[in-house]
């Protein structure tokens, strides 16, 4: 195995089947490399070994074994090009944690330039999804996280050629390959194993987001739901003879009746005002009771933000709205952000004229159906041991994402199925172990990475959600002082007589003490010494003062006290 470094071989060592190369789709790419030198060599971390086009990088330092004086054994992984997705931080103008509403493409093209600013040469491939926009929260994540998370978002798949990301609705292609038991017929072994994190459901029901539904809807259903004519059956149901009823449920919360309205017009010398001369219904003949009217921004400068509707004018397809203040007391839109001719909304808390029910019933309806065929019988895959004497008589070349014939009667195999791993030792490629499913399951790693990054969102969401309420009620504490009225005039000085104050408003503190502590951890006794303390660095969010430039958040250092005083 010849070992590169910036173009220049520096090493070549002898390795057996103990090295094998292992590619996972969607997954791992990488070398488990186990070889045995005489004498101690200076490889570094950067350094590469070649298989085909693809490069393969050392990015963790070797273990080395000293056998003996002339024997030393080293083992290390060489990792694919698509490893270098984990060294980047996902961002969006400079900032880690960051709402983003865009098509698949925008996606892609963000996450391009994040990898091009520490990595030159990145590209994608991008075929047969269509450009539908949707919004995605993304905190602290690397390029590699928010890959997963964006494919899965857009339902599609993607595999890696050198720095080329090629995104498909499925990465598969066709061959003519047939595998099975039998002399000349290519399986010497065939394993079958249950993918365990799912069950199977043979009675799935579904339902989509509550918005945009009156009371009277289907029921009082305060979801959205299908119908298949039987009122009394908002269910789907298969294979039940088989394996009995085995109910689940599933949620779409993005699927409500809505509409993406595009604005065709301003009112001139009003921010607050659009136009859409699309819109085909009168907004004020579908308001909820009890439900304030809103309209929410998709693109644009206010992307991501909801405002009050206060009036609608049907002959002129004209919106008025209010202002959004957020808990900093920053108004929107503003001079340096208000709507603009092109820009996308939807409307929130109305209901929605009949046939956008229908569609958003229709389209529940298809995503269940599409996630039902996947759960209704039991998910396995298969391991194939390939008879490597077929591999070189036939020419046959195996590849990730290649659907091939197996047929195994005894197991009750006869499909063609995809091909998501593969692993053969470097020596011998034909001697192929090959794993094959009808899903692509996730790897282990993939979903702790994914599963980690989801929760690290929820809590930054949580922390952000309890900061914003703070600071709001503060706002609102304030507005109602201002607001309360003085029918006895005590609140005059002249009036105010000792011990004999009615309170109709009491607060209690000076301003500077109305703050909170995030992510700081106080440890009293630290590390069982009864005379020392640590607090671990973190966040002081404060509610009422703002530092100029700074803002309402200050980051606080660690501090370690020892010994005490007494």
């Amino acid at each position: 195995m010849k070992i590169y470094r910036e173009g220049t071989e520096v090493f070549d060592v002898k390795i057996d089947k103990r090295t094998t190369l292992n590619a996972t789709l969607m997954g791992d790419h990488r070398i488990d490399a186990l070889f045995i030198v005489p004498s101690p060599i200076d490889i570094r971390l950067g350094d590469y070994v070649m298989i085909g086009v693809e490069k393969y990088y050392l990015n963790r330092t070797p273990n080395i074994n000293k056998l003996n004086n002339l024997t030393y054994e080293y083992s290390g992984v060489f990792e694919a090009e698509s490893f270098k997705l984990f060294n980047k931080i996902f961002m969006d103008e400079g900032s880690a944690d960051f709402s983003y509403f865009d098509d698949l493409e925008g996606y892609l093209e963000l996450l391009i330039t994040n990898m091009n600013s520490i990595d030159p040469g990145w590209t994608y491939d991008l075929d047969g999804i269509p450009a539908t926009a949707r919004p995605m929260q993304f905190s602290s994540e690397s390029c590699r996280q928010a890959l997963t998370r964006i494919a899965e978002e857009f339902k599609a798949e993607f595999r890696f050629v050198q720095k080329n990301i090629i995104v498909r609705s499925d990465v598969g292609f066709n061959s003519t390959y047939q595998f099975e038991y039998g002399r000349g017929k290519g399986l010497y072994s065939l394993s079958r194993n249950s993918i365990e994190d799912k069950g199977v459901i043979t009675r799935l029901y579904a339902f989509g987001g509550s918005k945009n539904l009156a009371f009277d809807y289907r029921d009082r259903s305060k979801k959205l739901v299908f119908e298949t004519g039987d009122p009394a059956k908002r269910y789907l149901e298969a294979n039940t003879e088989l394996y009995g009823i085995r109910e689940g449920v599933i949620e779409f919360e993005d699927i409500y009746p809505n509409r993406t309205g595009e604005v065709s017009a301003l009112v001139p010398g009003s921010i607050f005002k659009i136009v859409d001369s699309s819109l085909d219904f009168n907004i004020n003949d579908y308001l909820l009771e009890g439900q304030e009217a809103k309209i929410v921004f998709k693109t644009g400068a206010l992307a991501g933000y909801e405002f009050p509707i206060t009036s609608y004018d049907h002959a002129t397809k004209q919106i008025t709205f209010g202002e959004f203040i957020d808990s900093n007391d920053y108004k929107l839109p503003n001079s340096l952000n208000f709507p603009e001719v092109g820009d996308l909304y939807t409307l929130v808390n109305i209901k929605m004229p009949q046939a956008y029910i229908d569609a958003a019933e229709a389209e529940l309806l298809a995503q269940a159906t599409e996630y039902f065929a996947t759960v209704n019988h039991p998910r396995v895959t298969y391991t194939l041991g390939i008879d490597e004497k077929f591999m070189r008589t036939n020419g046959v070349e195996i590849g990730l994402g290649m659907r091939v014939g197996v047929r195994d009667t005894a197991l009750g195999v006869e499909d063609n199925i995809r091909i998501y791993q593969i692993s053969f030792p470097l020596v011998n490629p034909k001697e192929i172990t090959a794993q094959i499913a009808d899903n692509i399951p996730y790897t282990v790693k993939q979903k702790t990475v994914k599963e980690k990054a989801e929760t690290k969102q929820e809590l930054i969401k949580l922390e952000k959600l309890q900061e914003q309420i703070e600071r709001e009620a503060v706002i609102r504490i304030k507005q109602l002082i201002g607001r309360i009225y003085d029918p006895d005039g005590y609140f005059d000085p002249v009036n105010i007589k000792p011990g004999s104050i009615e309170t109709l408003s009491l607060t209690v503190g000076a301003n500077s003490q109305n703050f909170g502590l995030n992510g700081v951890l106080f440890q009293p006794n630290f590390e069982t010494e009864p005379n020392r303390f640590h607090a671990s660095g973190g966040k002081l969010v404060h509610y009422e003062i703002e530092i100029p430039d700074l803002g309402y958040i200050w980051e606080m250092d660690p501090l370690e006290v020892n010994p005490l005083l007494s």
